[in-house]
């Protein structure tokens, strides 16, 4: 008798909870799209996974005193990568995992992930991380540990990137087997 009625207490407090919870969702309503475009003109992503894409690669590479991913056109970088490179199932988990940031950030939020704050993007990103996708036959795909690779490959390969950040010089010279870092200053760009 006792567990029974624990059960129906239990029962009660879920549905009150759960339709506390479906009232704050549909208050909220639609998210805010944004109403800015993408620094170029995507040919694999829609509008919203290019503006995503811009905003993510930005939060890991932030515009200070070197430059950022914005102005090195990292997003564009990962879209061809992405559209090039990565096979259908992977292609499919990256534009997923995309779109379940904007998702996310629609429901805290009430609007898309590229219109957040930044330290919301930040615990959105942060929480994505926990949940890697399985790719048929393969290892699980990791969406914000491949946005990440991505993004400093896009980068380092960069003109930006490669001349600003790491040192560059187009002819190294001779080559020197066993350097220390103090002696040259910064990683090479070129290999």
């Amino acid at each position: 008798m006792k567990g029974t009625r624990r059960r129906h207490l239990l029962e009660l407090a879920s549905t009150a909870a759960g339709s506390l919870s479906l009232g704050a969702c549909h208050s909220r309503g639609a998210p805010v799209p944004s109403e800015r475009s993408p620094g170029w003109t995507p040919t694999f992503f829609s509008r919203e996974q290019a503006l995503c894409a811009e905003e993510l690669a930005e939060l890991i590479i932030p515009e200070g005193s070197s430059p950022g991913a914005k102005s090195a056109n990292v997003a564009p970088f990962i879209e061809s990568y992405v559209r090039e490179v990565y096979a259908e199932p992977q292609q499919r988990a990256f534009v997923d995992g995309l779109a379940r940031l904007d998702a996310r950030a629609a429901q805290l939020h009430g609007r898309v992930f590229a219109e957040c704050a930044r330290a919301e993007q930040e615990a959105l990103f942060s929480a994505a991380a926990v949940e890697p996708v399985a790719v048929s036959g393969e290892p699980p795909f990791s969406f914000p540990r491949s946005f990440r690779e991505l993004c400093i490959r896009g980068f380092c390969n960069s003109k930006l990137g490669a001349t600003r950040v790491l040192q560059y010089e187009p002819t190294p010279g001779e080559f020197q087997g066993c350097v220390s870092l103090e002696s040259v200053g910064k990683a090479w760009a070129t290999w």
